[in-house]
């Protein structure tokens, strides 16, 4: 194990070793950013008080300020953070979210698994199955490849270009689009509204109640009723069956009358503050301090206030060293309120 230290500048970086199929949990408070690394190395820098345990099957990261780790593939990934996380690229990465407080994005990545998560949720382009449980969104999945089996979730909830099965129960309104280019289930239990996106040609089958009302617009039948049960039509393409029973409406058709709300982190997630924080840790040697770049006029004070956490003193400091701006500083506080 390399071990760099930075006391000055309270960062640190490591380098471990790591074979395939070994288990990383990271225990840290935010924010946090996972990436790709070399083949078989394990990278991680942070700043504040953190450590690194290594065992016979698993290395343990626990972080008291952001963190950013580099991960190889085919690894086993455990998150439990109180802060923003960001994870890019590891599309063989089996990644566990427990216990986390979002924002949380995704990209990429292999079978995905969560467990108590609060706060919004993005992930795109998910190549095994999903599966999770007590999630408050709002929440995003986008192209999936494998299964879905979501419950007591609390909504909106977005399912966007999804090849497998779909299972959930919610609190919250739905919106589904299923791929619909192979055979295909979708089960849905919402005490809301559920939403589902299908070409007018569609060959549909199964049950489908709703409290205030199903609206079917397909080629096989238009109709609006409290219950509806569906035959596909003729045709030689792949049969979706479904089986929805919601508490307000249910739509099938090209052309659902609403859209899932875009939530406002995703324009201050991602390329913006949190990968300028990250950013600061990504070299190989800390940044020179012989000329500090100016303190912005708006800059928050450097010194801790009564009642201010680690998480928020490091981010003003930061501020102070001309390392991200006041007005990225302003969200990043937001974010960690």
């Amino acid at each position: 194990m390399k071990v760099k230290s930075f006391k000055r500048f309270g960062m640190f970086a490591e380098s471990i070793p790591l074979p395939s199929g070994h288990a990383v949990e990271v225990r840290c408070k935010g924010p946090l950013t996972i990436q790709p690394a070399s083949a078989g190395q394990l990278g991680v820098m942070g700043v504040g008080q953190s450590r690194v345990e290594q065992t016979e099957d698993r290395v343990i990261v626990r972080g008291n300020g952001p963190v950013s780790i580099k991960a190889p593939e085919n690894v086993v990934l455990s998150l439990n953070v109180h802060g923003p996380v960001k994870v890019a690229t590891l599309p063989s990465v089996r990644l566990q979210v427990q216990n986390v407080t979002g924002p949380l994005i995704i990209d990429a990545i292999g079978d995905l698994s969560f467990d108590r998560i609060t706060g919004p949720v993005i992930a795109t382009d998910i190549r095994g199955d999903i599966q999770g449980r007590q999630i408050k969104g709002p929440i995003t999945l986008k192209r999936g490849r494998g299964d879905i089996h979501i419950e007591n979730a609390i909504g909106p909830l977005t399912v966007d270009a999804i090849a497998g099965d779909v299972d959930l129960t919610l609190r919250g309104d739905a919106f589904i689009h299923p791929t619909g280019d192979r055979e295909q289930t979708v089960r849905i239990h919402s005490r809301d509204s559920v939403y589902l996106t299908l070409p007018a040609d569609a060959r549909v089958q199964g049950h489908v109640r709703a409290g205030d009302g199903v609206r079917v617009e397909l080629d096989q039948g238009s109709m609006t009723d409290a219950e509806v049960t569906l035959t596909p039509g003729e045709g030689e393409g792949p049969v979706i069956t479904l089986d929805i029973e919601a508490e307000g409406e249910v739509y099938l058709g090209p052309n659902p009358p609403a859209t899932a709300p875009q939530p406002e982190y995703t324009k201050t997630t991602g390329k913006g503050w949190l990968a300028r924080i990250f950013e600061s840790l990504g070299g190989s040697e800390p940044r020179p301090t012989s000329q500090p770049r100016p303190r912005p006029r708006s800059a928050p004070s450097s010194v801790p206030k009564p009642g201010v956490s680690d998480e928020q003193a490091m981010i003003l400091k930061m501020v102070a060293e001309g390392k991200i701006t006041a007005e990225e500083a302003d969200k990043l506080l937001e974010a960690l309120s």
